[in-house]
């Protein structure tokens, strides 16, 4: 196994049990309203979709912003690396 994959699987452990921190901890916190929703009759099913709706929305949401800071920061990265090229020549 490469060091590549190794760390991109460490990564990818890190991100999981982050997002379920997260999506664990928004439950505690909404959990009168799923108490008060199933008690009206709405189905676990419906409840179920709330949850991961709300998971899904963390997710995309996170995959545009780590996506556009990754790309913003190359390209400052590329810039910095060519000027300090330049300025050893």
């Amino acid at each position: 196994i490469s060091v590549f994959a190794a760390f991109s699987a460490f990564a990818l452990a890190l991100a999981a049990i982050g997002l379920y921190g997260v999506v664990s901890y928004g439950v505690s916190q909404r959990m009168r309203e799923f108490a008060v929703r199933i008690a009206v009759g709405a189905p676990g099913r419906d409840v179920l979709k709330l949850v991961a709706h709300d998971g899904a929305v963390m997710v995309l949401a996170g995959t545009g912003i780590g996506a556009f800071l990754a790309m913003w920061g190359s390209t400052l990265l590329g810039d910095w690396l060519h000027r300090q090229r330049l300025h050893d020549q």
